[in-house]
């Protein structure tokens, strides 16, 4: 089973990470991000050097992101699309490097949302609760039209036990890469069940 798509998870490879306190690298943003070794996964397995763990990190460690990221955010679900897709595309990597939940919760700081009270487990598929918190509504499915700003969550399955979330910049599905279509998965037919949010 591959690692799926979240903040942390515990990696398999040969780099021990205790599991309290949590080990984090911290990043010197516009407002204090860290992300955790923990969320480094499989790709420790050949990795036994420090020269290869900072190739490892280095499409999640960029400087540009001090620019990028919103210097004012708030909590009552007010979404600046615009900045949210901006920044997205700005970021977004050629393939997945299972760490969609981070980005998507970096895109909506940078498009004025508060995330101080994120998912604690740092899964994808414990974010529709927070954006239901900060005024999001829920979209039926049928005769979808997407648009600017959506944002989809897939549930957490037995394949994949942290689920997925997305967001539509106008032309594409965007999380941690630029996706080529609706689902992220190789395998269509594993796609969990998804609810999609809409965010004022």
């Amino acid at each position: 089973m591959r690692p799926d798509e979240r903040e942390d998870a515990k990696p398999r490879g040969s780099l021990i990470v205790p599991d309290e306190p949590p080990v984090e690298a911290h990043v010197l943003w516009a407002m204090d991000v860290s992300i955790r070794l923990e969320g480094v996964y499989d790709r420790m397995n050949s990795c036994s050097t420090l020269k290869c763990l900072r190739l490892i990190l280095q499409p999640i460690v960029m400087s540009d992101f001090n620019s990028d990221l919103a210097l004012t955010s708030n909590s009552a679900g007010a979404l600046n699309k615009t900045q949210l897709s901006t920044w997205m595309d700005a970021h977004a990597l050629t393939r997945s490097s299972h760490h969609c939940a981070m980005y998507c919760r970096l895109g909506l700081e940078a498009g004025g949302i508060s995330t101080e009270d994120r998912p604690r487990s740092g899964d994808a598929g414990d974010y529709g609760p927070f954006l239901l918190r900060h005024g999001a509504q829920t979209v039926s499915q049928d005769s979808y039209v997407p648009q600017v700003g959506d944002v989809v969550v897939f549930d957490k399955t037995v394949q994949h036990p942290y689920g997925h979330i997305e967001m539509y910049d106008g032309h594409h599905w965007v999380s941690d890469f630029m996706q080529h279509s609706f689902s992220p998965y190789h395998d269509a037919n594993s796609t969990p069940t998804f609810t999609i949010y809409r965010l004022a």
